[in-house]
């Protein structure tokens, strides 16, 4: 039998993102999708905050107030719930960044970030969102904007915006008979 010149490795194969921090230090990978759209398109497309109510959930209207502040309103319990945001960062097609400012019924912070897909098929876009860890009515607020967890939330979103870009509506199978009757 022929010798092999591989040698077995005394540690498994780990991602250099994870391997070399402690545990505690680690950041997850916020939800992402990739679109298939350039990159100048889909950042023009979020950098308006207007379009976010039509692949954000609940998300009723965005207000623009002027070239860094908005308006949101959100449907909670059957009642309009509105705060004020404003860009906290911003670089072209690379990232924008909000948090909401003054009595906000559900302080959050959004951040989306682009990058382009390899082999210039179009563009990675996360999302991460997260509502303050207040006790009582306002955690069931911003748990319900940004989701019962944000990152389950956050993906849903994601999915919806590709679909969005890509095909200029959403899948869904409301209003399609489900075949029991059949």
């Amino acid at each position: 039998m022929p010798q092999s010149n591989l040698t077995p490795r005394a540690e498994p194969l780990r991602s250099a993102t994870t391997s070399t921090l402690p545990t505690s230090e680690r950041q997850p990978r916020p939800p992402s999708v990739t679109i298939g759209k350039p990159l100048a398109e889909v950042f023009a497309f979020l950098r308006d905050f207007s379009n976010f109510p039509l692949f954000m959930k609940n998300l009723k209207a965005v207000e623009k107030l002027s070239t860094t502040r908005s308006r949101w309103s959100f449907e909670h319990d059957a009642k309009l719930v509105t705060w004020d945001a404003v860009i906290d960062a911003e670089e072209p097609n690379r990232l924008i960044a909000w948090k909401t400012t003054g009595e906000a019924p559900a302080p959050h912070f959004g951040v989306l970030t682009l990058e382009p897909a390899v082999g210039d098929r179009g563009t990675v876009v996360s999302l991460k969102t997260d509502g303050d860890k207040q006790p009582g009515k306002l955690l069931g607020l911003a748990s319900s904007f940004v989701g019962k967890d944000s990152k389950s939330q956050s993906t849903v979103n994601l999915y919806r915006l590709k679909a969005y870009l890509e095909t200029g509506e959403f899948p869904t199978i409301e209003g399609q008979a489900n075949g029991r009757n059949s």
